[in-house]
């Protein structure tokens, strides 16, 4: 019942009750989790991870030139899905919404910049592992692809991270934000 919490519950003992808590925590059950095997596990689970996300990074080369580090992109990474698409595949639209950025980790790809009609005119053809392409006007106030982008090769295999994702991300690290533009 909230009234006899009022009650019985004085600012001045919920403080004491707070700072024992601290106490409790500082003094007796923080010490003790660093000197248990739990923490031992997760600190080596950690340096797994990070060994398996740096490794997962520098086979995308692009990304280790961007000035994020391998944790940071693996924690983008974590919430991208992986599509492979066939030759002749449209990936994006030009005019159109997406909520993707992607980034190329095999394949040959041909963005188309206007179109008439059925005719596309090539822009320019891009391969290699790490590439980035796709919703960067989505930072810039439009939802639209500038580009049409065509699956050349016979497969192209994507990491499709989505925007919202990366946006809350970002919002959470600015310093990420700043060095990823």
């Amino acid at each position: 019942d909230p009234e006899l919490l009022e009650k019985y519950i004085t600012p001045t003992l919920f403080n004491k009750a707070q700072e024992e808590v601290l106490e409790l925590l500082q003094f007796y059950c923080i010490p003790r989790f660093l000197k248990s095997q739990h923490y031992s596990e997760a600190l080596k689970l950690r340096e797994r991870v990070d060994i398996v996300a740096t490794k997962r990074i520098q086979a995308l080369p692009d990304l280790t030139n961007t000035g994020l580090t391998p944790h940071e992109w693996s924690i983008i990474l974590a919430g991208a899905t992986k599509h492979i698409y066939q030759k002749g595949d449209i990936i994006t639209k030009k005019g159109t919404v997406s909520a993707y950025l992607y980034i190329i980790d095999e394949g040959i790809l041909s963005f188309y910049h206007s179109q008439s009609g059925d005719t596309l005119e090539r822009r320019e053809t891009v391969s290699g592992r790490g590439k980035l392409f796709g919703e960067f006007s989505i930072f810039r106030s439009s939802l639209r692809s500038v580009y049409t982008v065509r699956v050349e090769s016979p497969t192209a295999v994507l990491y499709c991270i989505q925007v919202p994702f990366l946006i809350s991300y970002l919002r959470c690290e600015p310093m990420v934000a700043v060095r990823f533009f």
